[in-house]
């Protein structure tokens, strides 16, 4: 069963102060499972970003209302609201946006469709806060590589290494004569 189509619910709110603005995409497969992109920030920033998963339509939809009424009690109103879809894994950076897409994790990609490569992409963010809200150390973000990229570049720096040391001997008109 083809996990496609994807469909995106997409709602941007701006706080009544004006400079604030929170974004809520809400994209769910055929499968049912779901994730819950927030984005938020300064008013025309590309903020921070937020990814939840869901194993089914329900508990993301609540989850996406609950948020909703959050934002809108903390004095957020509602500017736009549209709805889309991914017919196939070539229209998602369309429908998602080519900065969300952009911006989405490879396990959170995988989540959605795990035919979709991705290799090259950056790691789900780490978290920066404990239980108790207390700053954590920054952490190191990875990359995600295949097996056979890492065998590839090992070999890239074997024979670098190896180059070396030949230009270094050949440039030594005593190396040979003892």
């Amino acid at each position: 069963m083809s996990v496609y189509p994807i469909d995106l619910k997409r709602v941007s709110l701006d706080h009544m102060g004006g400079t604030k603005s929170y974004h809520f995409i809400l994209a769910m497969n055929a499968k049912g499972q779901s994730i819950l992109i927030r984005r938020w920030g300064k008013v025309k920033s590309e903020g921070q970003y937020r990814f939840e998963k869901f194993a089914d339509r329900a508990n993301a939809e609540r989850a996406f209302g609950k948020a909703m009424d959050e934002r809108e009690r903390k004095g957020y109103a509602v500017v736009s609201q549209s709805e889309t879809f991914a017919a196939d894994k070539d229209s998602n950076m369309t429908a998602f946006g080519r900065m969300v897409w952009a911006k989405l994790p490879g396990d959170v990609v995988n989540f959605l469709d795990p035919a979709i490569d991705v290799t090259g992409r950056k790691a789900a963010p780490v978290n920066t806060m404990d239980e108790d809200f207390n700053r954590l150390p920054e952490q190191p973000r990875g990359m995600t590589y295949t097996s056979e990229q890492i065998a590839a570049a090992e070999e890239e720096r074997k024979a670098e290494i190896e180059r070396q040391k030949q230009s270094k001997y050949s440039a030594n008109p005593n190396f040979g004569r003892f």
